[in-house]
């Protein structure tokens, strides 16, 4: 990882994305090691951290739905020790997070859950003049082509943060629903996007490829001990549809880089390890 560039590419610039590829490995490690032995301090420091991370990058936050799946895998023979766990994790997760959520109020005087910015991301992503711009990516609202210039006037200068999320949420949806067929497109270039599927061929690019493939290949070898890591695959997959529903690009992805990260490492150990095991057989 100490020469994979993806891995230290973006600390060069002052994003939320570092701070919460930080937080999110570390929920990780407890999670992992909480699965190995469910003990009650290795279940609240996930929870902490992955509170942390959503504090850090909303885009987390809507896992807490996933870990039940989570729990049951780890402690499949367990009901009741899977249930006790996700509890706990969720609790520790909430309870993080909710000084921030009596900030917003105390603020605004409105209930706002972490951000009032998903809207407005879920709008920018999900409109008719995207990809024009920024296939797969995001625009501001205002260029989506989805607003009159009334609306527009009333975005920028009468609009409360939470009246333009409602109402970029109510249009983004609206769009959604009367388009499936041009949002399946959408679809197709966001996974592309954040995956980095492209003909790029610089070093970091090349290096990424070699990097992916090997993940791939380690995450089928591991897969007999899918019960204890369940969590490396999960989160990658929840990070790849939250792309899908909003969007996602390198930067977006970056937070779940140490985990491709472990998995190559884990697929080029078992590479190499084979070779060897050709070589003292034919010695």
């Amino acid at each position: 990882s100490s020469i994979y560039g993806m891995m230290f590419y973006w600390c060069g610039f002052l994003l939320t994305e570092t701070l919460c590829t930080f937080f999110l490995t570390l929920a990780v490690l407890y999670l992992i090691k909480s699965s190995r032995h469910p003990r009650l301090r290795y279940l609240i420091s996930g929870g902490i951290y992955l509170g942390l991370a959503s504090l850090a990058r909303p885009f987390v936050f809507p896992f807490f739905i996933v870990l039940p799946l989570w729990a049951f895998v780890s402690f499949g023979n367990n009901l009741k020790l899977a249930s006790k766990a996700y509890l706990v994790i969720t609790f520790a997760m909430f309870l993080v997070i909710l000084p921030w959520v009596i900030r917003n109020y105390v603020v605004t005087h409105k209930f706002v859950f972490i951000t009032s910015q998903g809207g407005q991301t879920f709008l920018g992503a999900n409109n008719p003049k995207v990809l024009e711009y920024f296939k797969g990516g995001w625009i501001h609202p205002i260029e989506s082509g989805l607003f009159n210039e009334k609306e527009i006037s009333n975005y920028l200068k009468t609009l409360s943060s939470e009246e333009a999320d409602k109402l970029c949420w109510k249009k983004g949806i609206t769009f959604v629903s009367k388009n499936p067929l041009f949002t399946l497109k959408l679809v197709v270039y966001k996974f592309k996007l954040f995956w980095h599927l492209n003909k790029d061929t610089s070093f970091f690019s090349l290096e990424y490829f070699f990097v992916l493939l090997f993940a791939i290949y380690g995450s089928i070898r591991s897969l007999k001990n899918f019960a204890r890591t369940s969590i490396l695959y999960l989160l990658p997959v929840f990070f790849t549809l939250m792309s899908l529903v909003f969007w996602g690009d390198d930067r977006i992805r970056s937070p779940i880089e140490p985990l491709l990260v472990i998995f190559a490492a884990y697929g080029i150990g078992c590479v190499l390890n084979e070779e060897n095991y050709e070589q003292r057989a034919i010695s």
